[in-house]
């Protein structure tokens, strides 16, 4: 039986409306995959074709997520947006985007109009160097931020149209690899911004809505995996996700729940958990 694969990244909202999208205490921010098989029989082979699509959550559900499980508010932790040119290539790019799209998602859940319309330039300068262009003035899309700035609903709304038009560009240009890339770096940010302000590691919603997180690892893998993208720092960055999958998989409380329970980390586990979160942001920002 041969068997040939369809992948397909459906348009990733990076920074959708959130507000309402959670659900539950913790919200939910699980990605769906769906999977299409047809069957193709000739006299000699079958083939099977199985188109694959999964969405991610965006970054504001994930930044919300944690906020839900009382995450406080330190500006500190984020990335500095002057670390903003310093992303050469395509993937360092596409990496760059996801850590200040995370970013830039902290601060409009916090409400910090300031950090908001710098962490937007950010990740608008990276991107118009990935060749992506969403808007025709930068300028005036900061005015519309600016004037937005203060209803958390209309400051969402102006990015969710910048992005939507973002993620038709990433598709009509063959760009689903980057854009795998830049949610993965978005979830680290994320995964890293709830770790550095829960020093401790003992927040037991937190802790718990970090393994929820990690859950997403498999598929987030999957979809790089299909890209096949040439490029030694892609691979670098999937070999770093998949270390850290493989350590979280391995932790006893995660053996032993097996697939009927939720796992409940110990606080060395948690710590180990953090510890290789923290690694992979470091190594790539």
């Amino acid at each position: 039986m041969k068997k040939s694969f369809l992948y397909m990244a459906l348009p990733m909202t990076f920074l959708a409306g959130a507000c309402g999208s959670s659900g539950g205490e913790g919200g939910n921010a699980t990605p769906q995959v769906d999977i299409e098989v047809t069957e193709d029989l000739t006299a000699d082979t079958e083939t099977v074709e199985q188109e694959l699509s999964i969405v991610f959550p965006s970054a504001v559900e994930i930044i919300t997520v944690f906020e839900n499980a009382g995450m406080t508010f330190n500006p500190e932790v984020a990335l500095p947006t002057a670390n903003a040119t310093e992303y050469n290539t395509q993937v360092e790019r596409a990496i760059g985007a996801g850590f200040y799209t995370a970013d830039l998602a902290y601060f409009v859940i916090n409400e910090d109009a300031e950090a908001v319309q710098q962490y937007f330039k950010a990740v608008s300068d990276i991107t118009r160097a990935m060749g992506i262009e969403v808007t025709e003035s930068q300028d005036s899309t900061i005015s519309a931020l600016e004037e937005a700035l203060g209803d958390k609903n209309k400051t969402l709304d102006v990015l969710e149209s910048v992005n939507a038009a973002r993620d038709a560009y990433i598709e009509e240009n063959g760009m689903q690899g980057l854009a795998t890339v830049t949610f993965g770096a978005a979830w680290v940010e994320g995964m890293y911004l709830a770790i550095e302000t829960n020093a401790d590691k003992n927040t037991d919603r937190i802790s718990d809505r970090l393994v929820e997180q990690m859950f997403i690892l498999d598929n987030l893998l999957l979809a790089m995996e299909a890209e096949e993208v040439n490029s030694g720092q892609y691979e670098a960055f999937f070999n770093d996700l998949t270390s850290l999958n493989a350590v979280f998989k391995e932790m006893d409380s995660v053996k032993k729940a097996g697939e009927a329970d939720f796992p409940q980390l110990s606080m060395n586990e948690m710590k180990t958990l953090a510890t290789q979160v923290q690694t992979i942001r470091k190594a790539h920002s």
